[in-house]
């Protein structure tokens, strides 16, 4: 079962890595003194009807194509960063959206361009890292 949940995770996430857990099918983020604070990531679970996150955590929502399923202070976050993404951004010279100097694209996922500060860019890129070994 859990290598199934691998594999259906992988087609998600669209990620060639494979699903690193703590035992539970859930991910958490590396020790709080490496991060400014630590945030549970896990994988969905099929259930009849669709997917679904485990008991205790809410969808991240961070663009179309993020499945992953966080802790709800951190879906609130997320959903606060996306409120102010517009403000957030600069129009360039070509007409695309870029971040002002000082902030970084948080890239939650590979459609997700919210600007944030690089300390919460580095704290989402940890996220994703401790579900999904790329090497």
């Amino acid at each position: 079962m859990a290598r199934s949940m691998a594999a259906i995770a992988l087609l998600l996430f669209a990620s060639a890595g494979v699903a690193a857990t703590n035992g539970n099918g859930n991910a958490s983020l590396p020790a709080a003194g490496r991060l400014a604070a630590t945030v549970r990531a896990g994988h969905p679970n099929y259930v009849s009807g669709g997917w679904v996150c485990p008991p205790g955590f809410a969808w991240r929502n961070a663009g179309r194509q993020d499945w992953l399923c966080v802790d709800p202070a951190e879906a609130r976050r997320i959903a606060r960063e996306n409120q102010d993404a517009a403000a957030r951004a600069v129009r360039g010279p070509d007409g695309t959206y870029t971040c002002p100097s000082g902030l970084v694209r948080r890239a939650a996922s590979s459609d997700d361009d919210v600007c944030v500060d690089p300390a919460r860019g580095a704290m989402v890129r940890e996220m994703n890292l401790a579900l999904f070994d790329v090497h």
